[in-house]
């Protein structure tokens, strides 16, 4: 018997409140100068910011690569990492992805959405169902910094999918360290 790690629930602009929070904690980043700062230190930051693979042998998507976009990062615009390889079982209805931000030691986000729902609501190249062969699937979309604003700090993103039946699909995570100035 597999027992489902499928745990959380969203929280609608609880990642949007703690990140304003955050802002409105720190003069410099309310600033123009403060902001105009952030936004290029994280530029930098993001240019660099690694994304490793974190399945094995034994998860349905076996990896080439991940991507993460855009790069650099910018303020506004939605973060999208994408998972490139080779597909070994048709991805089905009830695919759920997992996803969890940090800032530091703080969970910012922790839910698990529907695949399927996702990549629709996106309008994304692949839709669910989704037959086995060569792929590039996107595994999370995070409008982490729709505010428009780049708190400092270290962001580390966990993503891990699910088919339908709970097996692995795929893992990654990133690492965005935008503390430095």
């Amino acid at each position: 018997m597999r027992v489902s790690r499928r745990v959380g629930a969203a929280v609608p602009g609880a990642l949007s409140l703690l990140l304003t929070a955050s802002i409105a904690g720190s003069a410099h980043a309310t600033s123009p100068t403060g902001t105009a700062h952030i936004a290029a230190q994280a530029s930098r930051a993001a240019e660099s910011w690694p994304v490793e693979d974190c399945s094995d042998e034994s998860y349905i998507l076996r990896t080439d690569s991940i991507t993460a976009e855009p790069k650099p990062l910018e303020p506004g615009k939605p973060l999208t990492i994408t998972v490139h390889g080779h597909l070994t079982e048709e991805i089905r209805e009830g695919a759920a992805v997992q996803v969890t931000v940090k800032l530091g030691l703080v969970t910012l986000q922790h839910q698990t959405l529907d695949l399927a729902k996702e990549l629709k609501a996106r309008d994304a190249p692949v839709q669910v169902p989704v037959k086995p062969g060569n792929i590039s699937l996107p595994i999370y979309y995070g409008d982490l910094f729709a505010n428009k604003e780049i708190p400092r700090g270290d962001f580390r993103i966990s993503v891990a999918a699910y088919n339908n039946d709970d097996a692995d699909l795929a893992c990654a995570r990133a690492h965005m360290n935008l503390r430095r100035g």
